[in-house]
């Protein structure tokens, strides 16, 4: 069984991830701020380990932000998203599509086909479009886990 990591070990895993994957200098800089507010607030409440509930705890006593945080802030949400979905796949899951995600080697024509012949029975692009999203979540999931070095 693998040791569990810490919250500090956790937070630079995800900003060495979120880095390398070439993610903006803000989303960066707003990610170590917000991650070091809640490193300060998990020291006080005598946390090691990052969980869900002590982020929204985090986010509900430090931005007084409540359950339907979605509406209000979903930056400060999202980031305690990526820390979660990189303690759990070891990459950041793509939410939305804000550049050209780059397909392993041998997949690309494969992914292109599969569009194309979609196109070609007239399904919806916007359809196309979420399974590509689907497609790339898959494949940076299996890069997370070694799957493609």
């Amino acid at each position: 069984m693998e040791e569990q990591q810490t919250l500090d070990e956790l937070i630079q895993q995800t900003y060495d991830w979120l880095v390398a994957a070439k993610y903006s200098k803000g989303t960066v800089y707003s990610f170590k701020c917000i991650t070091n507010q809640l490193k300060t607030y998990a020291a006080g409440k005598n946390e090691i380990y990052f969980s869900m509930d002590l982020a929204l705890s985090f986010l509900e006593d430090h931005y007084h932000l409540s359950s339907d945080i979605r509406n209000k802030k979903p930056c400060f949400l999202r980031f305690m998203e990526m820390l979660s979905d990189f303690k759990l796949n070891n990459s950041v899951m793509i939410k939305e599509r804000k550049r050209e995600y780059q397909f392993p080697e041998v997949f690309p024509p494969a992914v292109e086909g599969y569009n194309k012949y979609r196109r070609s029975i007239n399904i919806k692009e916007d359809s196309i479009l979420r399974t590509q999203l689907y497609l790339e979540r898959f494949f940076d999931f299996l890069e997370g886990k070694g799957g493609f070095t």
